[in-house]
């Protein structure tokens, strides 16, 4: 198989309790499901165009592609859990499709771990300010996936190995990806491939880009004071 040099990310954080900024003034689901990874991704591409057998794996919904809110794809209008899903699913797929365009020899693994066996929705807490209502319906939920999870979900320890599965295997050559609980490829287009034909590739890429600039000019003016 020979060396490779992989960058595998699992950042996510559920987006039941509301929306919260950082400081740069990006919602931080958004960030850790999207940009975060993205970035990481960007920075180390010269890394990774020296390897032999380069690769990236997003653990994230890959196949699970819903259509975008195309007049504000950073939700800075029309937030919601929802629509945070599916706007970082979608952009995730469209990023990996442009990058892998850009680097022909690099392999871009957008995969879906499944319904997996974690805490990730125990620790969930409701804002301070939230009413009655809410912090029952917040404790509903939490109740519901834990016994969802308890009954169907995958034990962390597989889906660890699906993961490295993939990062290893040679099923999955330089290219874009998308891979489902099964470790299998999504073959269905699903909105992509409208996207694909209106160019939302790049689109989604220049969006991308603005979001990075001012977020470290947000940085730099900060770090100066």
């Amino acid at each position: 198989m020979g060396h490779s040099a992989c960058s595998f990310q699992m950042p996510t954080l559920p987006s039941l309790t509301g929306s919260i900024d950082t400081k740069e003034g990006l919602e931080t689901c958004f960030v850790l499901s999207y940009y975060a990874r993205v970035r990481l991704v960007y920075n180390l591409l010269p890394l990774l165009r020296q390897s032999p057998r380069p690769r990236v794996l997003s653990v994230l919904n890959g196949g699970k592609e819903k259509a975008l809110h195309e007049q504000d794809i950073g939700l800075d209008q029309r937030w919601s859990p929802t629509a945070v899903i599916n706007h970082t699913t979608t952009m995730t797929s469209l990023a990996f499709e442009h990058l892998a365009k850009e680097n022909k020899e690099m392999t871009f693994l957008h995969s879906f771990p499944g319904l997996v066996r974690t805490d990730i929705f125990a620790r969930l807490e409701p804002p301070e300010s939230s009413g009655v209502v809410w912090r029952v319906t917040l404790a509903f939920i939490r109740g519901l996936v834990a016994i969802l999870m308890l009954c169907v979900g995958m034990p962390v320890e597989e889906c660890g190995e699906r993961q490295a599965f993939l990062l290893t295997t040679d099923r999955y050559g330089p290219g874009a990806w998308r891979i489902d609980a099964s470790s299998e490829q999504v073959i269905t287009p699903g909105v992509l491939e409208r996207y694909r034909e209106e160019g939302w590739r790049e689109r989604n890429w220049e969006h991308t880009m603005r979001v990075f600039d001012t977020a470290l000019a947000i940085g730099s003016e900060s770090v100066s004071k």
